[in-house]
C-alpha cells in the first residue's frame, strides 16, 4: 500500500538535492573553528551557506544566527531578549493567546524564573490581532510582542506587517518601543519573508518545514538589537555555543536555493491543492465545519472539526488505511485535553478533541489528495 502523507506542516520530505549536498559534505573532515586546511574548507561551507540564506531572506549576514530549530530561535530570542535588557522595569510579554506552544512555554519560563510578566494580546472573532485598538497604554513597560505570523494549526494569517507597523508608529525612539518577534516557521511558502516586509526584529525559522532537515533553524535579528546567549560560546557571533551543525546548515541552505528557483510555482500548486480540497468537502462533506479561511490562509494548510467522531480516533482509522494526518501542531498534538488553539478561537471542549489538520506539500500531488480525499469521506461517515 502506498502511503499517502499529507502532514507537510510537521515536516516536510527533504528536497532531493538536499540529500544530494548533505551527502556531499558528509566526507569531509576537519571543525570549523579549526585553522588548519580541514577546518577552513568546512568553515567555507557555513560562510557560503550564511551568505545563500542571508541573500534568500534579504539581511546582513551578521543578521542571521543558524540554530537547532524553531523551538531554539523563539527561545533564543525571547529569552535572549529578556537577560540582555537593561530597563527593569520593562517586564512584560505580550503574546497570542494562539502562539506556538514553544512561545508559551517560554513566556511562562521567563514568568517562573524572572518574574516576567505574560499577558496575551487582544484577538476578534476571527483570531485575529486586534492590532487597531494598540495603545501606548497595551504596551506600558511591555519589554517584547510576540506572534505566530502563521498559525500552523488552522492555517490564520496573522495582519503582521500592520503590527509591526503600529508598534513603530507608537514610538518615536526605536530604544523606547517593544521588540517585536515573529514566528515564520510555518510561513515560507507565502513567500519571501524579510525582516523589512514584516516590520519585525526578530524572526523565526526552521528548516524541516522548507524541504530541508530538521534539527536546524535559523533566527534573523536585526543588528541594531542584542540578546544575550543562553549558552555561551565562540559560534555564531558570540550568541550560541558548540560546533556547527555543518549537515544542517549546508542542508538548509541549499532548501532555499531550491525554493527560490521555484517559490511561486510552488504556492500556486499548493493553493491548487487547498481549493480542490475545500471543493470537495463543500461537495460531499457539507456537515464538516471547515475552520481554515477561505482568504488570508496558508496555502498548505487545511483544517476541519468533525461533527461526532474525536481526532484520535479518526487520525488512527485514516492511518490504517493509508493516509497520514495530525490533529494540530506537531508539538501538541498527542495531547487527551484538545487544541488548546481551538479553546483560545472559542471553540468548546469537545470541537477541541475533534479537529484535524491535513497539510501538502510541494511534492503531493493532485492523485494522491484525491484519494486521501476519498479515504477520509469513507472514514467520516
Amino acid at each position: 500500500m502506498k502511503r499517502i502523507y499529507l502532514d507537510n506542516a510537521a515536516s516536510t520530505p527533504v528536497f532531493p538535492e538536499v540529500l544530494d549536498e548533505i551527502n556531499r559534505v558528509t566526507v569531509l573532515e576537519g571543525n570549523p573553528s579549526s585553522v588548519h586546511y580541514y577546518g577552513r574548507m568546512t568553515r567555507s561551507i557555513i560562510d557560503n551557506s550564511r551568505s545563500v540564506c542571508a541573500q534568500f531572506f534579504g539581511c546582513e549576514i551578521s543578521e542571521l544566527i543558524f540554530t537547532s530549530g524553531a523551538t531554539e530561535s523563539t527561545h533564543l530570542a525571547m529569552i535572549g531578549c529578556f537577560l540582555s535588557n537593561k530597563n527593569k522595569s520593562n517586564n512584560k510579554v505580550l503574546i497570542s493567546s494562539l502562539s506556538h506552544i514553544s512561545v508559551i512555554e517560554a513566556a511562562n519560563f521567563l514568568n517562573r524564573h524572572f518574574g516576567a510578566e505574560v499577558k496575551y494580546l487582544p484577538i476578534n472573532k476571527e483570531g485575529l490581532i486586534d492590532y487597531e485598538s494598540f495603545d501606548l497604554e497595551l504596551f506600558e513597560n511591555v519589554l517584547m510582542v510576540v506572534i505566530e505570523h502563521g498559525n500552523s494549526e488552522v492555517g490564520l494569517i496573522q495582519p503582521t506587517k500592520e503590527i509591526g507597523t503600529k508598534i513603530q508608529n507608537l514610538y518615536l525612539n526605536i530604544d523606547d518601543r517593544p521588540v517585536f518577534i515573529v514566528d515564520c516557521a510555518a510561513s515560507i511558502d507565502l513567500g519571501i519573508v524579510s525582516l523589512k516586509t514584516l516590520n519585525a526584529d526578530f524572526i523565526v525559522l526552521s528548516g524541516e518545514k522548507f524541504g530541508g532537515p530538521a534539527g536546524i533553524g535559523i533566527l534573523l535579528k536585526k543588528k541594531e538589537f542584542m540578546i544575550a546567549p543562553i549558552f555561551g560560546g565562540g559560534q555564531e557571533f558570540g550568541f550560541r555555543g558548540g560546533t556547527e551543525n555543518l549537515l544542517g546548515i549546508a542542508g538548509i541552505s541549499k532548501a532555499l536555493e531550491v525554493r527560490k528557483k521555484s517559490i511561486n510555482k510552488i504556492r500556486t500548486h499548493l493553493l491548487e491543492l487547498h481549493k480542490m480540497a475545500r471543493d470537495f468537502f463543500q461537495e460531499f462533506l457539507p456537515e464538516v465545519r471547515i475552520t481554515t479561511p477561505i482568504i488570508n490562509h496558508l496555502p498548505h494548510v487545511f483544517h476541519f472539526i468533525l461533527n461526532e467522531m474525536d481526532a484520535v480516533t479518526f487520525i488512527t482509522k485514516c492511518d490504517l488505511a493509508g493516509v497520514s494526518l495530525s490533529a494540530g501542531s506537531a508539538c501538541s498534538s498527542g495531547s487527551v485535553s484538545g487544541s488548546q488553539i481551538l479553546k483560545n478561537m472559542g471553540f468548546s471542549d469537545k470541537d477541541s478533541l475533534r479537529g484535524i489538520r491535513m497539510s501538502f506539500g510541494s511534492l503531493t500531488s493532485p492523485k494522491e489528495l484525491q484519494k486521501g480525499l476519498e479515504i477520509m469521506r469513507n472514514n467520516i461517515s
